[in-house]
């Protein structure tokens, strides 16, 4: 059956098959009829521009990076577009700014170390190793070729030298160190008054006049603005259900198409190299060196101890000059071709490549081998491919069709949500400056207030809320802006008041108890006097779980006191409450009782702060120097 299956996969039918696949997803795609042909710009870096297309495909992937980290527990409408939106831009902006800045300042990355950074990250490991196909597969999917994934990640090492460079330029002195100890572990013994702002808020006196003259004196704070309750039909491509399998002879033809650059591994070679930089106006002497360390090798010298002592490659030296598994496309021509020549074990004649000169021994050799199409892996990963395009193409049918039946028929939304069988939803009232659940969508609530929706009652245009969710809207029910009566706030405004009156009690209060004691009367006589009671719990830490948070912030914002006398102050604590503190004594934490682990830990989180401060500010006087032009209105 197999064998029949691969006989018809090989004809006219098979590629009809994947043409009919892959076609719709190679030249069209929902922007085209949503968004047109068009990709303004959103800024402008140093003469180069940042599109709509960029922003929005580095918003998807950070999108999809918060949905994969929240799981289950993801919600769409809990996410600020606007705000990840732009967050998202000034992230493309500083990548570029820093980008032109190391470019210009002549800083460069050797083909050897983005080899040796890509061999090392985890999403294109198998088994331990690297996998050519592995990556061409992780970037595929993440719309990446490899020649653009690696000139980014060469701009990213570059920009990573800089930052480098100041990180480990700072340093911290044993004196800081100790003052960052004392301070850090200092202890504070304190007793502390607190007037309960409910409490008096509750016995406050508010009258009949209060309220109506606080309603008098803010009329716009009781109106209510105009609002609006929406259906809407959305489609929302994570919530689509996965395709069935398809059947053998679609799977067949697909591999048919795929298996030279997705299922074939090309030759692997692991090798070893050592690197002579070329020493600049003394070339014979870089040759010399290396010439030198074959003759070592060839007597019998060991390969990796040498490129441990000799290597001029910081990326491979510590390892023994260890490049792992290394794939065609990878190293530079003249390198490529001495590793791809050499037999298994064998060491190279000295190679001369832009970096210098180096010697290279073969360790071990994979041949070239394809995957066949019954192995599981390759059902697979064509199982995911096919399910992955059919998902795509039903998601643009479904979004595409929901857009026309909105637009046939204007007046209702149940002829699609009958031949779509999508479930009709209703938001809460919507205002125009909402920011909550689908009002924090600004075309949502542009389309939403928009005399076409709104005066005519039609169905909205298709909205594209992201590159996975459409819909479409309109009007269900409908609240023009009124003043609300007294008799419907009057409780609201007197609880308010009574608020604001128990607070200025407390805070009241807290001032004369503050005086008192400045005047020389004791925590125990002014809290006696005044009915509350003292607070002690004596010594407290930065970190003491114990005590109120922002109680502990003034704690220790307080000066301190001299000796025999005390400080006092005053500060809200969380609940709202006024609270009244006295500082007694403090007692520095001691340097020399650190261990040797946690002196270190304060040294690294200062030189990390001082480095970040120093690179932060270097970040912002290159920007400075920079044409920078974001365009705001083209944000949404």
């Amino acid at each position: 059956m197999l064998q029949s299956i691969r006989d018809r996969a090989t004809g006219p039918i098979a590629w009809g098959i994947v043409g009919l696949i892959t076609i719709p997803f190679a030249f069209w795609g929902i922007d085209s009829y949503v968004s047109g042909p068009t990709n303004p710009e959103v800024a402008e870096v140093g003469g180069v521009e940042i599109s709509q297309g960029q922003l929005q495909r580095a918003y998807d992937q950070q999108y999809q990076r918060l949905q994969q980290m929240m799981g289950e527990n993801f919600d769409p409408d809990s996410i600020n577009n606007a705000q990840l939106r732009r967050g998202v831009l000034e992230s493309l902006v500083r990548e570029e700014l820093l980008t032109q800045h190391v470019r210009n300042a002549g800083y460069r990355v050797s083909d050897v170390t983005v080899a040796n950074n890509l061999r090392q990250q985890s999403a294109f490991l198998e088994d331990g190793s690297f996998s050519s196909e592995r990556y061409r597969t992780v970037l595929a999917r993440s719309g990446y070729t490899p020649a653009a994934y690696e000139a980014r990640l060469r701009n990213a090492l570059a920009v990573d030298q800089l930052q480098q460079g100041m990180t480990n330029s700072a340093f911290v002195t044993d004196a800081e160190i100790d003052a960052a100890a004392r301070l850090e572990k200092q202890k504070r013994r304190i007793q502390y008054l607190v007037f309960d702002t409910e409490r008096l808020a509750k016995s406050a006196d508010v009258t009949k006049d209060d309220i109506q003259k606080y309603y008098d004196a803010q009329p716009a704070r009781f109106s209510t603005a105009e609002r609006v309750r929406l259906d809407y039909l959305e489609i929302d491509k994570a919530k689509l259900p996965v395709a069935k399998n398809p059947d053998d002879a679609v799977l067949a033809a697909m591999y048919e198409a795929e298996k030279q650059s997705r299922f074939t591994t090309p030759e692997q070679r692991k090798a070893r190299h050592i690197l002579i930089l070329a020493e600049e106006g003394d070339e014979e002497a870089s040759k010399a060196k290396i010439n030198d360390l074959r003759n070592k090798i060839k007597s019998g010298s060991d390969f990796e101890s040498l490129a441990k002592s000799h290597s001029d490659d910081t990326g491979s030296k510590d390892s023994g000059g260890d490049l792992g598994w290394v794939g065609r496309g990878v190293m530079v021509p003249e390198f490529e071709a001495a590793l791809f020549s050499l037999p298994e074990g064998q060491l190279s004649e000295p190679v001369k490549t832009p970096f210098g000169w180096h010697l290279i021994r073969v360790e071990e050799i994979r041949e070239r081998q394809m995957q066949p199409l019954e192995s599981d892996e390759v059902q697979k990963v064509l199982l995911d491919i096919y399910k992955e395009k059919e998902l795509a193409e039903r998601f643009q049918q479904l979004t595409k069709r929901l857009d026309d039946l909105a637009f046939d028929d204007p007046d209702t939304l149940e002829t699609a949500e009958d031949e779509l069988n999508i479930k009709l939803k209703t938001t809460d009232w919507l205002e125009r400056e909402s920011t909550e659940g689908l009002g924090q969508h600004q075309q949502v609530l542009d389309a939403a207030f928009s005399p076409t929706v709104l005066n005519d009652r039609e169905n909205s245009s298709l909205l594209k809320l992201s590159e996975d969710r459409y819909l479409v809207l309109r009007i269900s029910d409908y609240e023009p802006a009124r003043q609300r009566p007294l008799k419907e706030v009057r409780d609201d405004i007197e609880s308010q008041l009574r608020m604001e009156r128990g607070l200025a009690k407390a805070q009241e209060l807290a001032a004369d108890a503050v005086k008192a004691m400045e005047a020389g009367e004791s925590v125990g006589s002014v809290a006696t006097s005044m009915g509350v009671s003292v607070n002690a719990p004596g010594w407290v830490e930065r970190d003491d779980a114990q005590l109120d948070a922002r109680l502990l912030t003034t704690v220790f914002s307080m000066p301190k006191p001299k000796p025999g006398e005390h400080s006092i102050s005053s500060g809200t604590m969380v609940d709202g409450n006024q609270a009244v503190i006295v500082l007694n004594a403090v007692q520095d934490g001691d340097p020399g009782s650190l261990s040797k682990e946690a002196r270190e830990d304060i040294a690294r989180r200062l030189s990390a702060r001082i480095a970040n401060v120093e690179f932060r500010i270097y970040e912002a006087a290159v920007r400075d120097s920079m044409d920078v032009n974001i365009h705001e209105e083209r944000l949404q």
